[in-house]
């Protein structure tokens, strides 16, 4: 594990990711992850008994250009846990913002393109997450079987989609969309 603090670091062109966390605890501030073959900020926690937890403020993950699969301004996968408040994540070639597995992240004041949350756990698997003051593209809640605690909040997207076979409960409101979709096999539970 690797405990750090990281303030105005730039990784710009890198035939991988820009910064690449893995089973570590630290913040990353002003920071810039952008023009890579790779994800801008891309954070990971394989230890399961120590985890990980990665705060991003203010940082910039644009233009994360990837070959093949594509590639993403920031992810988290596995059980990572971390905050991404203020900064913009913008034009990369798959998602903007994505969370898999079970990573439980909280976002305030971002901007973002696509935000796109594919949380696949077993169905006693509890996701809290917080989707506070964003502006995005689309905004995509996707759980598999696992259960998802949301509060989405003053938000202001094309999109928001709310949909899986997992369970959603929480509260949405105050967004402004162009859209809400929120059928899926799963259960759903809004107060709003």
């Amino acid at each position: 594990n690797v405990n750090f603090n990281l303030f105005g670091c730039n990784a710009y062109g890198s035939k991988d990711n820009g910064f690449y966390f893995v089973d570590s605890f630290g913040t990353a501030k002003g920071c810039s992850g952008s023009y890579n073959d790779g994800d801008g900020f891309n954070v990971h926690s394989f230890d399961n008994q120590k985890g990980c937890y990665i705060d991003l403020i203010d940082c910039v993950g644009d233009d994360n250009y990837g070959i093949g699969q594509g590639n993403d301004g920031v992810s988290y996968h596995e059980k990572s846990r971390g905050r991404i408040i203020g900064g913009e994540y913008l034009r990369n070639t798959k998602y903007d913002i994505v969370h898999i597995q079970t990573a439980e992240v909280q976002h305030y004041n971002v901007k973002c393109g696509t935000m796109q949350l594919q949380l696949s756990g077993a169905s006693s698997d509890l996701i809290n997450t917080q989707i506070i003051n964003v502006v995005a593209d689309s905004i995509n809640v996707e759980p598999t079987l696992s259960r998802v605690n949301i509060t989405l909040s003053n938000c202001l997207a094309d999109s928001i989609s709310l949909k899986g076979s997992g369970e959603i409960n929480g509260v949405i409101s105050d967004n402004t969309t162009n859209s809400i979709y929120s059928k899926a096999s799963g259960t759903r539970n809004f107060i709003g």
